[in-house]
Parts: structure tokens; sequence; C-alpha cells
């Protein structure tokens, strides 16, 4: 948050009185940061990306693979519900895919075993929902 509202008011102060482009926001915003934001940039106002992610697995040892399929970098949001009745809620922003990975390993409580997995919130975009709950068969057979 702090970096951001730098960045802003940086770019307000560059450009206060002239005609910037959406370029030079862009630009603007990388610099005062002092990161490269390309990452989010690009599938944001450049690319076709979309809004969709899912649940593709869940380990052994209670990591959570999340895929993005649609590629457009979004934060991370899962509710994790065990069996003892205890629920975890777990967030990632979106810097996770700044690496330019299309999945993502976020970590549940290793100590505990998930009987389910909620994928985002009715504030994070997604296209698909059929692939953001996970439930975990945990009937012996």
């Amino acid at each position: 948050d702090s970096v951001f509202k730098f960045a802003l008011h940086e770019y307000i102060y560059r450009w206060q009185g002239r005609h910037p482009l959406p370029y030079d926001f862009f630009a603007s915003f990388s610099d005062a940061s002092n990161r490269d934001l390309n990452w989010f940039i690009k599938p944001w106002f450049f690319e076709t990306a979309v809004a969709d992610m899912g649940i593709k697995k869940i380990t052994n040892n209670n990591n959570i693979i999340i895929e993005n399929y649609g590629g457009l970098p979004l934060p991370i949001k899962l509710k994790v519900e065990y069996t003892d009745g205890s629920e975890d809620e777990l967030f990632e922003n979106t810097s996770i895919w700044s690496s330019g990975n299309t999945a993502a390993i976020i970590s549940a409580n290793n100590d505990k075993t998930i009987k389910q997995v909620i994928l985002g919130d009715n504030n994070i975009p997604d296209i698909n929902s059929l692939n953001n709950i996970f439930a975990v068969d945990t009937t012996d057979e």
C-alpha cells in the first residue's frame, strides 16, 4: 500500500498539467516503485488474459496447487476447512504471479486433515467457478 501510494503521488507530480498517455502511467509507476511491473501490466491491458483460477490439486502434505488458467494476475484467497471443524483463511497478493509461473503452491496447516478448500470470494473475479471448490474424500474404504 505504501509503495502504491508513493508511486501514485510521484505520477501525479511528474505529469501535473501535462497530457500523459497510458504508457506514461505504466512507466512512471514502474520507475517510482523501482519494480518491473510488466508481469502485471501486460496481461491486464495488452493481452487477452481472463480471470480464471482453479484448484488443481491438494498434496498429501497439505500443499494446495492453484492453477492460473486464464493468465490474469489476481490475488489468491483460500478458505480451508479441516475435518476437526476448524478453518483457516490463506491469502497471497498478485505478486505471487510475478515470476511468470502459471501455478502457485499455497501451504495449509500440515498438522490437520483438510476436508474442503474454497478458492476466491465475491471480490475476486473468476469466469469458471466450477474448479474453485475441492472437497477431499475422507471416508475410509
